[in-house]
């Protein structure tokens, strides 16, 4: 497997697209792919390469994102507000943000980065069963967040997108302009 970006187009939409071969446990290699829609940088992560980023069996992460409500956000331990911590409810169903997936095809069920982050996280810290593998990419993507990790390796520059917003990067600027 090369390791270089390529293009993918579904469902007349572009994307770039990086494959790589990850290490999910002694013995097991997995595929991981990212994906991120060339003309605005939203990136992803499939199913099956979020469940190899995790250690964590394909079919079980299906029932998981199927079964459980993830994006409820609550207060820390301490009852502080300030950090906001992920609650997982159990839901029969599951109920899904509208934004959850970036593309669904025959080929792959596109996660949403800060959708996957979550769930990475919860894999790596929160779960019954914490799992060493997802602490350990978690770590990994932590240092400049998931978007900008899956932007590296997918090589997208937001000067080449059109619809690209830079408004945090604007805001950020001004404010550092002001001060």
């Amino acid at each position: 497997m090369n390791n270089i970006p390529d293009v993918i187009t579904y469902s007349g939409v572009t994307f770039l697209r990086y494959k790589e071969q990850y290490q999910v446990r002694k013995g097991k290699i997995g595929t991981i792919i990212y994906y991120t829609r060339q003309d605005d940088g939203e990136s992803g992560m499939s199913v099956q390469s979020l469940s190899n980023a995790c250690d964590v069996a394909h079919k079980a992460l299906r029932y998981f994102l199927a079964n459980t409500t993830i994006f409820v956000e609550g207060g820390n331990k301490q009852g502080q507000n300030t950090i906001i911590n992920l609650i997982f409810k159990e839901n029969k169903g599951g109920n899904k943000p509208e934004d959850f997936y970036l593309a669904i095809t025959d080929e792959a069920h596109i996660i949403r980065d800060r959708y996957c982050e979550r769930i990475i996280s919860y894999y790596a810290y929160e779960s019954r069963y914490k799992k060493t593998k997802a602490r350990e990419f978690h770590q990994a993507l932590a240092q400049n967040g998931l978007r900008s990790f899956i932007h590296t390796k997918t090589g997208y520059e937001s000067t080449q997108a059109p619809n690209h917003d830079n408004s945090l990067i604007l805001s950020i600027e001004e404010l550092l302009t002001a001060i």
